[in-house]
Parts: structure tokens; sequence; C-alpha cells
């Protein structure tokens, strides 16, 4: 079987690893396409290249990205849909992420989902459903079908499916118009409810466990029937690894003094997190003057993350006294290759408890057996409490994390981890049984994964929906694509008049834009007019 993977960037690809591998193992042919060729951290190309130097039917290349005139409304669509979905109340309490969503939206498409509009949940709903009508009227990119013929796949995956706009939305559309399998595959725990929106559903969706399970159905009206739970393939190895150093071996390498207990911060990936150095800072600080002997003695050692700002933990490192406090890898690592991976297995299989704000590793840490304890603070509220999925960290199969109302409560516990008097294991147990290997702690992932791609090989595609939104849609679009490509050609040449001082040819040219944009806003309210009135002749027939 052939089978195209379109990923947006390098960086989605080291979660797929074991797949990847045996997908080319069991002797499928992969092709691996990017539509943006870039690397957010070294070594996640070198994924795929490794591959194809094992497989010679492994390979890599680029994927088109939508360039017709009809590319910036695409986009609006999609970001205005998105932010809408971010109004409802179930995400009252993530101000960050309405502020997120809020700020990705087009300033045209904020003003005109107004206050009036995102404060009542019947014009929410009815703004909504015209944008989604408009949305599925889209045409599908010529150039993107012609790439998939030249690609002549069996089967076509995409990841993540929620990356903001929803550009991967017209890959799922031009494979099925082709009679094409489509696949979304999940990236990681918190995709489906802190990213975009699943604008076009695929043939199947593969998540984790049941929490995305109902998130796929729930937040993005996926068919159940469409959705597989195969279990998280991106941990599959961490449960058969083995140290590669001694602890002694270890500490020597990190810094750390080896005949002391350490504890491990795992930092966090950034986005509205902020900056955790200060406060790790005052964390060390508290834990040396809380007048617990084991807190006073344990070195610490802090793990930065690789996608957050690396600077921050520089003042930290130098500051740091003889072999208590380490920085490692200074430089922060992603585990690509054999020995960044051994670093970070061993870090947390010779730590003696693990601490951070709200990061994946803490699914690691459990999965080696660890005390994983979440540090309070306000200043990090809205990263954990105000997001969905750190809640599965506190729920699922009884919990993961150990997280408390004061500093004080976090350091009593994080001296009892430290004197081996922890007893959570039993719930480590359950939430990876939950949230990880849903099957059974002995039951991998990655075998399911394959064989529900295999099996979606074999079988025929869902029928192509008809394009959306009828001729009065298709007439909204073609008018409101054509406004939005003109000004966005000849945004460029405004800027230029503007430094020139070229004003009289500026005003001319923008009442020239203004007169196309009238003209066509009177296409469009005709034409959502009559969609706002069938969408009200649905709703009371229901």
């Amino acid at each position: 079987m052939r089978i195209l993977l379109v990923a947006r960037t390098a960086a989605y690809l080291p979660n797929f690893r074991p797949v990847l591998a045996s997908l080319a193992e069991r002797g499928h042919e992969l092709r691996v396409a990017l539509e943006e060729e870039r690397e957010r951290v070294p070594g996640q190309l070198a994924l795929v290249d490794d591959l194809a130097a094992m497989h010679p039917g492994v390979s890599r290349g680029r994927a088109p990205v939508r360039a017709d005139r009809l590319a910036p409304m695409a986009s609006e669509l999609r970001r205005g849909l998105e932010y809408l979905r971010y109004r409802e109340p179930l995400y009252a309490g993530s101000t960050w992420l309405r502020a997120h969503a809020r700020k990705r939206a087009p300033a045209r498409m904020r003003r005109l989902l107004g206050a009036a509009v995102l404060s009542h949940p019947r014009a929410r709903l009815l703004a909504a459903g015209v944008l989604a009508w408009l949305e599925r009227a889209l045409p599908v990119p010529t150039e993107l079908e012609s790439f998939l013929r030249a690609e002549r796949p069996d089967l076509v995956a995409v990841t993540p499916l929620v990356s903001a706009g929803g550009s991967q939305t017209d890959f799922v559309r031009a494979a099925r118009r082709l009679g094409i399998p489509t696949a979304g595959w999940v990236y990681s725990w918190d995709n489906l409810t802190s990213k975009g929106a699943i604008h076009e559903p695929p043939d199947r969706l593969m998540v984790w466990n049941d929490a995305q399970r109902r998130e796929a159905t729930e937040l993005h009206a996926i068919p159940a029937d469409r959705v597989v739970v195969t279990g998280a393939q991106a941990f599959d190895h961490w449960f058969d690894w083995e140290p590669s150093t001694s602890r002694e071996q270890f500490a020597a390498r990190a810094g750390l003094r080896p005949d002391r207990p350490f504890v491990l911060y795992l930092g966090s990936s950034g986005g509205g997190l902020g900056l955790e150095a200060p406060f790790v800072s005052r964390w060390i600080a508290a834990m040396r003057a809380s007048q617990r002997p084991r807190l006073g003695d344990a070195s610490v050692l802090v793990r930065p993350h690789p996608h957050a700002s690396l600077a921050q933990w520089d003042a930290l490192a130098e500051q740091s006294v003889g072999d208590a406090v380490s920085v490692f890898p200074r430089g922060g690592e992603q585990p690509n290759n054999v020995q960044t991976r051994a670093d970070f297995f061993d870090s947390i299989y010779h730590s003696a408890a693990v601490a951070g704000v709200n990061t994946s590793a803490f699914i690691e840490s459990a999965i080696v057996g660890r005390p994983v304890l979440t540090v309070p603070s306000p200043e990090f509220r809205h990263a954990q409490l105000g997001t969905l999925h750190f809640s599965y960290f506190l729920d699922e199969g009884g919990g993961l994390l150990s997280m408390t109302d004061s500093l004080d409560d976090h350091l009593h516990e994080l001296d009892a981890a430290l004197a081996s008097t922890d007893g959570s294991q039993h719930l480590r147990q359950r939430f990876l049984t939950a949230f990880v290997r849903p099957y059974g702690l002995d039951q991998p992932a990655t075998p399911r994964f394959v064989a529900a791609i295999e099996e979606l090989g074999r079988q025929a595609p869902a029928p192509a929906r008809r394009r959306g939104g009828g001729p009065a849609a298709r007439v909204a679009v073609e008018a409101v694509g054509r406004a939005l490509d003109l000004e966005v050609r000849t945004r460029g040449l405004r800027r230029k008049l503007r430094r020139r001082g070229l004003r009289p040819l500026r005003r001319r040219l923008s009442r020239l834009l203004r007169r196309r944009r009238r003209r066509l806003g009177r296409r469009l309210r005709r034409a959502t007019g009559h969609a706002s009135a069938g969408l009200r002749s649905m709703r009371n027939s229901a």
C-alpha cells in the first residue's frame, strides 16, 4: 500500500516514529510530504531520512499549499469558526485560550463577530452556521488534486489536522473527491481541546483514549464510527526502556552530586505560560528555607523544554552553587537520536521525584514510576486549571498529578516523595491504563494503530460530500474571495505608496478598494440572508 502522510511541519513527526517505522518494516511505501519543510529543533527531518536509508520505499518531499485567490478567504472563515468555538461556555475559564484565538482571528472577522454576536448563544449559533455555510462552499484547490494524482496514494493521512486556519482541510476534501481514504493522526494529548478545529471529518481519526474520543465527537462533531482508539503510540518505547547509565555516571554527566537524591524539574513548552525560571528560583529557595532536611540537602536538576525560551535559564545556571542545582542540557534537547533519548530517560529514571507546571513529560515520568507533583502558583493558573486538557492529569483513572493549594503543602508532599513514602503508584498505573494504554499496560498502541491504517486502506472511502451552500453560497464565496485577493495583492503597493509620500495615488487606490468591498458586501449580505432564512427554517422544523 502506498501511504501519503501530509504533515504541517517536521515537528509533528517524532510522535509517530514507531508507526512510521512499523509501516516501513511491513513493506508499505511511505511518502512524507511537508507543508513547511522546516525543523522547530534540529533532528526532526533526520527521522524520515534515517528511515529512508533503511527502507527504499520511504521518501519525503514538499506538499503544496493553497495559493488560489480564495486562500485568504478560506483562512479567514476557518479562523473565524475557531474564534467562535472558543467563545462557547465550555471555555469560560480558559482566558488565555480565548485571547489566543482572538489574536489568531483576522481583524475583519473580529469586527464582524462583535460583542453583540459573541455574548448571545443564538447569535453565535447563527454566525457559526453562516460561516460554516460559506466555508463548505469553498472549491477544492486544483493544485492539491493535481498533487494527489501525481503521488497516486492508496491512503492519505494528515497531521495534526487542527492547525489554526485548517490548511489540511483541503487535503482531506481533495482526497475524498478522488476516492482516496483519509485518516487524521492526532499529534498530542491537548490537540483536540486547545488548537484549531476539524472542518472536514476524515474517514478515520486516530486518538489515544476515550477522553479524546469524547473530544472528537462532542467538540469536533466527528461521527463516532470514524474515531479509532489505539492508545498513545508515542510512548510505546518508554515501557521497555532501561537506563543507559548508572546513577553515578548520570550525576557526573549532569553536574550533580552522586550521593544525594535529586528532584527533576521539567520545563514546559511555553505558549501562554510565560517565563518559568524566576519562579523556579523562588521554588528552590523555598525548598532550602523549609526546615525540612531532605529538601535542604536534595539536588535539583532543571531540564529546559526545547521549544521554550532557553535564555531564561542562563541566570539560574550561573547562580547555581556547586553541584546542588544544575540545568541540563543547557541548550535544551529534543530527544531525536539515541543519545538525547537516553539522556531524557535517564534524567527521569534516576530522579527521586518530578515537578513542573504543565507538560506531557509528566506522562513519561508516570511510565517510569516516579512521583509527579505540579507547582502551585497564581502566575501559572491559566496554563493549568485554565485549560481543559490539564484536568486529565487530575481526574483520568484517578489522576496522575499531586496538586496542592499552597506552596507549603507542595513542599510537604515533595518531602514525602524524597522519603520514599509516596503511596500514589497505584493511581499512576490507573491513569496510564485509562490515558495511555486503554487495552492494558502490556498492550502497545503501535500495532493497533498500524492495523487500523491497513484496514482503512482496504476499504472504500466515505462518499464525497457535494460542495456545500448551493448557488448563493458559491456566488458569495467567489465575490468575497476576489475582494480579499485584491486586497492582499495590493497590500505591498499601498505600503510602498505610503512610504514614498504618494498619498493622492494611495487614496485613489483605497477608494477603489472600498467601492469594490461595498459592492461585493451587498452581494454577500444578499447571499447570507438566504443562509440565515434556511438555518431558521431548519431549526423551526426541528
